[in-house]
């Protein structure tokens, strides 16, 4: 991976982003808390409804957002490197919740933790 394809593909860390997954694993997969102001005014101009919790479970929505992830990770990234599939988290990663240190850095560990049923099943799916 290019430094620039790096740069542009982690941008979006700051804005909440967060690429876990197991690094002995050949796909990438992504979890995924978007913003939920940008999301839910999106979700009215476009008539999707339902609470916080059921539009992250939307899979209209899911595929717009791997779309875009994938659309971004063409600028540079080769095919090994591109997501391949993502989950839409609803709840912000916090101290409170336990994954985020103090210091506001990812508890990967504790996060791997949290979503192991999610990332296992992920990978099941992609057989």
């Amino acid at each position: 991976m290019t430094d620039q394809a790096r740069k542009e593909t982690y941008i979006k860390d700051e804005d909440g982003w967060l690429h876990t997954g197991d690094k002995n694993s050949c796909l990438r997969l992504q979890i995924i808390v978007p913003d939920k102001e940008v999301l839910v005014s999106w979700c009215k101009e476009k008539g999707v409804q339902g609470t916080w919790e059921q539009i992250c479970r939307n899979r209209f929505l899911k595929e717009l957002i791997l779309n875009d992830i994938t659309h971004l990770g063409k600028a540079g990234l080769k095919s090994f490197e591109q997501v391949k599939d993502i989950y839409v988290h609803s709840e912000m990663f916090s101290v409170d919740n336990g994954l985020l240190t103090p210091t506001l850095k990812t508890k990967r560990p504790d996060c791997k933790k949290c979503f192991i049923d999610i990332i296992e099943s992920m990978y099941r799916l992609m057989g």
